[in-house]
């Protein structure tokens, strides 16, 4: 049984949220109402949103949608709190008003606005719909891949590949059907020469060798051509985090086709400025093979 408390503090939130949703008309020109917004939807918490989504969704959706970035910032970091705090199952009664919404954020790409809206955007999908082979959840995912790839700021960049990995993770195997353009991603990451978006690059490599790996051997070719290009630009403390990570990328793509990569390696032998790479790339295969014997 909830504690008197309790049931005062949701009696004020009711009393809040009714004060509120009758100035919402007019929300644009009351400079205090995101702050008082804030102040209530910020002080609920699972399992108490239930009283409340219905209120709290028709005050926070219209700021979400907002063509101002700043309106539009302030509203997911409350839609955020109301997705983690709140039964997927409930929020699916709304998935609809919620859906576009999350499809007027996408052409906002600043990336102090990216760090905001994409971790919303992936726990709103997956709550919304937890098949990852649903077509809600593939178009979002083909969107926000395609806007990884023309995102051409070193810091926007970063964003997504922080971001994006767990969402990628979550999709599985069904990350085939956008193959093409995860290499395009990556390959894009690693010749960016920046060590963390290197770094980036490989992690979602990782990703894709694991998911992707019966769809991998007629890209090794291309594949081991960028890792010899990071292997080479290895050149000082900075990057050095960078070798185990080269280190897994190059056993994953063993296990993807062992035969596969050493044709490969015999078709990169003659070029002598590779030799210190494929001796390398042996040494990890050698490694690969002591740790299953």
């Amino acid at each position: 049984r909830r504690v008197h408390g309790e049931v005062a503090h949701d009696m004020s939130n009711v009393a809040r949220l009714s004060a509120l949703k009758s100035r919402s008309k007019e929300w644009k020109q009351d400079a205090t109402f995101i702050q008082e917004l804030e102040d209530v939807v910020l002080s609920i918490q699972h399992p108490h949103f239930s009283e409340h989504l219905n209120v709290v969704l028709s005050l926070v959706l219209p700021i979400v949608d907002d063509f101002e970035a700043q309106n539009k910032a302030s509203g997911l970091k409350l839609f955020h709190h109301i997705v983690k705090e709140t039964n997927a199952a409930e929020l699916r009664w709304y998935s609809t008003p919620i859906i576009e919404v999350m499809k007027s954020c996408l052409s906002f790409r600043e990336a102090s606005y990216l760090s905001l809206f994409l971790p919303c955007c992936i726990d709103c999908i997956t709550a919304l719909d937890p098949h990852s082979q649903s077509e809600m959840r593939q178009r979002f995912l083909a969107e926000l891949l395609r806007l990884w790839d023309f995102a051409l700021k070193v810091d926007e960049r970063k964003v997504y590949g922080r971001e994006m990995p767990r969402l990628l993770t979550a999709t599985g195997p069904v990350l085939i059907r956008h193959l093409q353009t995860l290499f395009h991603i990556v390959y894009g990451s690693l010749e960016f020469g920046d060590p963390e978006m290197v770094l980036q690059g490989l992690s979602t490599l990782t990703i894709v060798l694991k998911n992707c790996w019966p769809s991998i051997s007629k890209h090794i070719f291309d594949i081991l051509q960028r890792l010899a290009i990071v292997y080479l630009n290895v050149s000082d403390t900075r990057t050095q985090d960078v070798l185990p990570c080269l280190r897994g990328c190059l056993q994953l793509l063993y296990a993807c086709d062992s035969a596969q990569l050493q044709t490969c390696l015999l078709a990169l032998e003659s070029m002598t400025e590779l030799k210190s790479f494929i001796a390398y790339v042996h040494t990890s295969i050698a490694e690969t093979n002591n740790n299953t014997t």
